[in-house]
């Protein structure tokens, strides 16, 4: 669209510019833009941030339980409760890309799959330290581990 603006110049005081001088002219501008869809990628990513500050919390408890000397019962039934709410989590499906709405990248799909393979992972290790587990310190080093999975997946190159 052309512009319906007169063409005039700045006022000048010899050191600055100050403003353009319309007065009763008003000037008409008109910006388009197109932006693509990455609700998708937003979704998943919101998805797994709210997984890790779960784990975070619940971490940050059997840490508290720990460092207050309570009975080693009770800070292992925080470590099972920490751990069945992480597979509770990890259980829960990302968000797909709707090919009508989005168009997503080779980059896209990559990462989805990895994101998918290191949640599941994720799940199926802290299944197997909820039956295995026999150290409270060993448990804590490993939910870290899972939480530094998490942390490696939740970015978005692309945003």
């Amino acid at each position: 669209m052309p512009s319906t603006t007169q063409p005039t110049n700045p006022v000048f005081d010899g050191n600055a510019y100050h403003y353009l001088p319309w007065r009763d002219n008003k000037p008409c501008v008109v910006v388009s833009s197109q932006w693509e869809d990455i609700a998708f990628r937003l979704e998943a990513l919101n998805i797994i941030l709210r997984v890790i500050e779960r784990l975070e919390s619940n971490l940050k408890k059997v840490r508290d339980s720990e460092a207050a000397n309570n009975p080693t019962p009770e800070t292992a039934k925080n470590i099972i409760t920490l751990l069945d709410m992480l597979i509770a989590d990890c259980n829960d499906p990302l968000p797909e890309m709707d090919p009508r709405k989005a168009s997503g990248t080779q980059l896209d799909m990559h990462l989805s799959k990895h994101r998918v393979t290191t949640i599941r992972n994720v799940a199926t290790n802290a299944a197997n330290l909820r039956e295995n587990a026999t150290d409270i310190r060993d448990a804590i080093n490993d939910i870290e581990g899972m939480q530094n999975d998490l942390l490696d997946i939740a970015f978005e190159p692309q945003n």
